[in-house]
């Protein structure tokens, strides 16, 4: 049987003359039940390995295109009731909802083209192999999260944010959003809980749709400030180690404000997110709540949107020890968390050490185009204040030039560029806060931050004069 093979194609022989076999069984060529050729004779009659030919009929094997019986060959199998190649082309159309071209300044998770491809390939492919084990895993035993993934998170944790715990009070999840119903489940008796403001959008009606009374937190130069009065069972959500969107990080003085509310009452408890603390530029960095926390009281809550990507739908928290203890009396009302073998994968990208150097690549990375925006509007605008430029994917900055906020995003939409101001995070909207303009750089590179600022400029400018 000839196939027509190309030793110069890009496709290997194998699959080659896997895809002849196929197409002749497809075409009804090859009907069922007729014998192939054997191993070595098809070797010969194609100039190929018999290495070739096995990996070949092994994946016709796999795919149920031929069967194999002992001593005698392989055969063409029955393929009535295998699932079909598509013969024709269907397409599918979304609504575009956001131009391609449009460039987004107000999103912060991982740049893409920065993610570790071949290393995950490799795990994927160790994770996807038999020997992995991955599909007989219990689902009451990975829950909350897979065993070697929560070992290799309480060591990070613990060399990289001074997080000290036990790997049985990791939580692992799909994302923030399911943590929080792991906790509320935990604490559903605690009905107040403070956030920031500004902070982030979401939270305020995700709190409330879980029964909620929200208190606001508002903001000076050291982040949140402390002024409201609390129940006795109560929450405070926190991103004390770069404040979004202010990009504030609280310094000691302000942390220990919040230690100290913890131990007026052994319910109350604070909510830490340290959302992207990889990302810190300059200065020493300061120790997470979690490490200072002596009463077993902060939440500590991480994921790898903003350092690896959102794809991989991976949150953690670290629950104090006796809420771990309680967990048990709630897993039959929670579904399972995150895939396994992203799981599995995650922690060997981890233990192996890639995940440090990943770290250390995008840090230098993200270093370099952040030094790069501010180089630049200081260069336009000698006057220009930054705000929150020492850590994370994001700063903001004024302007010296006054402007109309809602006129200016108009404008700079007109120029596919979407920006935010501060107000736009707030929930209470002093006319100040629309001063500032928060920057994404985490999506931009680096040859399109001048022409970037160049434009934010030319836009601020015909305001200006107008």
């Amino acid at each position: 049987m000839i196939l027509n093979l190309n030793p110069d194609s890009k496709l290997a022989l194998y699959r080659q003359v896997y895809q002849r076999i196929k197409e002749r069984i497809l075409s009804q060529e090859l009907t069922p039940g007729k014998k192939l050729p054997s191993k070595r004779l098809l070797a010969q009659q194609n100039g190929v390995s018999q290495n070739t030919i096995i990996n070949a009929y092994n994946q016709l094997l796999e795919e149920g295109y031929i069967i194999a019986h002992e001593r005698k060959g392989y055969y063409v199998a029955n393929i009535q009731y295998l699932a079909q190649p598509m013969t024709r082309d269907i397409t599918f159309s979304l609504p575009n909802k956001t131009s391609a071209s449009l460039l987004d300044l107000s999103s912060s998770s991982a740049d893409s083209s920065l993610f570790p491809y071949p290393a995950f390939r490799r795990l994927a492919q160790k994770a996807y192999h038999p020997s992995s084990n991955l599909l007989a895993v219990n689902r009451d035993e990975s829950r909350f999260g897979l065993s070697n993934l929560r070992h290799a998170l309480q060591n990070y944790l613990k060399q990289a944010r001074g997080v000290h715990c036990h790997p049985d009070q990791i939580i692992i999840g799909p994302s923030s959003q399911w943590l929080f119903q792991v906790l509320f489940y935990l604490l559903k008796d605690h009905r107040e809980i403070g956030i920031e403001n500004p902070g982030y959008q979401r939270l305020n009606p995700y709190f409330k749709s879980l029964g909620k009374k929200i208190k606001y937190l508002d903001l000076d130069h050291h982040g949140a400030i402390l002024s409201q009065s609390f129940a006795k069972k109560s929450l405070i959500y926190l991103t004390p180690n770069h404040q979004f969107p202010t990009g504030v990080i609280m310094p000691l003085e302000r942390r220990q404000d919040f230690i100290s509310w913890l131990a007026q009452s052994p319910d109350h408890y604070l909510i830490e997110d340290d959302y992207d603390s990889e990302y810190k530029y300059s200065g020493h960095p300061i120790p997470s709540l979690k490490e200072l926390d002596t009463h077993d009281q902060v939440i500590y809550m991480g994921s790898f949107s903003r350092n690896l990507s959102t794809q991989l739908r991976t949150s953690y928290m670290v629950l104090p020890l006796h809420l771990t203890q309680q967990i048990a009396q709630i897993k039959d009302l929670i579904s399972p968390a995150s895939n396994v073998f992203n799981q599995w994968i995650l922690a060997q990208f981890i233990l192996n050490g890639q995940f440090e150097r990943h770290l250390n690549r995008s840090r230098l990375e993200y270093k370099k185009r952040r030094e790069l925006i501010i180089d630049q509007l200081i260069h336009v605008d000698p006057k220009v204040e930054l705000l929150g430029d020492q850590a994370g994917l994001h700063l903001l900055f004024k302007p010296s030039l006054s402007f109309n906020s809602h006129q200016l995003k108009q404008d700079l939409l007109s120029r596919q560029i979407q920006i935010q101001t501060l107000a736009d995070f707030g929930y209470k909207r002093p006319q100040m806060e629309q001063s500032y303009l928060f920057i994404s750089y985490s999506h931009l590179p680096q040859e399109q931050i001048p022409t970037l600022i160049s434009q934010i400029y030319q836009v601020l400018a015909i305001q200006t004069f107008v």
